[in-house]
């Protein structure tokens, strides 16, 4: 198997001030470890779960 790794590196802060009228982008990451039809349903659950989990913040 061969597999690709990017690394994309952090940019450096010069300090850290966290404004609230500024948002923070956010993404998330689901996934499951196979194809079988049982899956189908976890990866559904994590996306339903972190678009609502997103959806409820306003920050």
């Amino acid at each position: 198997m061969n597999v690709n790794v990017i690394e994309i590196p952090a940019k450096p802060q010069t300090a850290y001030a966290p404004n609230r009228a500024q948002r923070r982008r956010t993404a998330a990451y689901a996934r499951v470890s196979t194809d079988s039809d049982e899956q189908e349903t976890s990866f559904t659950a994590q996306v339903d779960y972190y678009t609502k989990k997103i959806a409820e913040n306003p920050d």
